[in-house]
């Protein structure tokens, strides 16, 4: 999230911005908590590296520092934008921080209000198929796919980190889906949907995601769909699957 550098403007004057900077502590609680606020409110359609803050119709620049309310801009993708308010409070209870002070960590709590949840998620969907990205939300996790090809990679991103006995197991089951698939699309009399020729595993981070490398061969389209419902009604916990093509 690009929060580096504020600017506000004082109302229908947008000749006017004036630039000013918070400290690195206030920052630094303010980067952390709205993007864990935005990404639970949001979820995984939402790339936090695409947004970032403006400060908006202030009626004087020295208010800033004795306000915990601000009327906010959330932009993304560059001209996109939807505003909000941003609240802040000492957990302690004293006097508000100036924005320029360095405060002690946990003791600034920020919440978001007036954000039109449903507007956001619809226009980042739209936004990201523009930008050659195309986002399924009919499963249990978020699906992003981009430039798809024969031959992709699959990405699956995990809730917790990823142990080697769970990779194993994933790269097992990703096998088993294909083996199935192919087999029901052998046994059509009508309709042949295509095979999936082959998949390896590609890169393991045992932070959080696995990659495999998959060759769809001639099921692309029914053939993805397929994997992302088996692993949709499955036990994993699944945050998101990004499927690129190579």
């Amino acid at each position: 999230m690009k929060m580096d550098t504020y600017y506000y403007y004082r109302e229908n004057d947008f000749s006017d911005f004036i630039k000013f900077e918070f400290s690195k502590s206030f920052m630094k609680e303010l980067k952390k908590q709205v993007s864990h606020i935005l990404k639970k409110i949001i979820g995984e359609v939402l790339d936090l590296q695409d947004l970032y803050i403006s400060i908006r119709n202030l009626p004087n620049h020295n208010s800033i520092s004795k306000e915990s309310i601000l009327p906010i801009g959330i932009h993304y993708y560059s001209c996109h934008g939807i505003y909000c308010t941003l609240h802040w409070h000492d957990t302690e209870g004293a006097q508000l921080f100036n924005y320029t002070d360095e405060i002690p960590p946990n003791r600034i709590l920020f919440k978001i209000e007036d954000l039109d949840v449903e507007y956001f998620k619809s226009d980042l969907i739209k936004n990201a198929y523009l930008r050659g990205k195309k986002v399924l939300t009919d499963y249990r996790f978020v699906v992003v796919l981009k430039k798809i090809d024969i031959d992709v990679y699959f990405k699956i991103l995990y809730a917790t980190p990823i142990t080697e006995d769970l990779a194993n197991s994933l790269e097992a089951t990703v096998g088993e889906y294909i083996a199935s698939y192919n087999e029901q699309s052998q046994k059509q009399t009508e309709g042949f949907t295509g095979l999936i020729h082959s998949f390896s595993l590609h890169e393991f981070k045992k932070k959080d995601s696995i990659t495999f490398k998959i060759d769809l061969g001639s099921g692309v389209d029914i053939g993805l769909k397929y994997l992302f419902q088996q692993f949709s009604g499955s036990a994993f916990e699944i945050r998101k699957i990004e499927v690129k093509g190579i």
